[in-house]
């Protein structure tokens, strides 16, 4: 197979539009539970956690936070990749939450701000 003779790089990323993705996260975004098997049969690195809302970023941040969200919680991703699944969602939901609320705090904010000048 090619992939497990390691003619390919599993880990390889490329660009949808202007967002990096991998094969992984491709695969788990169709719900492919073969794909995403395979995938971590062979060792591709796990879809990382998306990076917390520092209040400062470019459109492009939020669109692959959320990109890297629907990868995380598709679920073919959430019961392969993970030991507990159930636990695995629960605290997928909470770093959803966490995101919402800054992201919400900003745009209050910013709205404020606008009211005020």
């Amino acid at each position: 197979m090619v992939l497990k003779d390691e003619v390919l790089d599993i880990n390889c990323s490329f660009r949808r539009g202007m967002l990096p993705v991998t094969a992984i996260q491709l695969a788990a975004e169709a719900n492919n539970f073969q794909m995403v098997s395979l995938l971590l049969d062979c060792g591709v690195k796990r879809i990382p956690k998306p990076s917390a809302c520092n209040g400062k970023e470019h459109i492009l941040e939020d669109d692959l936070r959320y990109n890297l969200f629907c990868g995380l919680a598709s679920p073919a991703y959430l019961t392969l990749a993970n030991r507990d699944p159930v636990m695995a969602s629960m605290d997928l939901a909470n770093d959803l939450q966490r995101v919402t609320e800054a992201r919400e705090i900003r745009m209050t904010s910013v709205v404020l701000i606008n009211i005020i000048i």
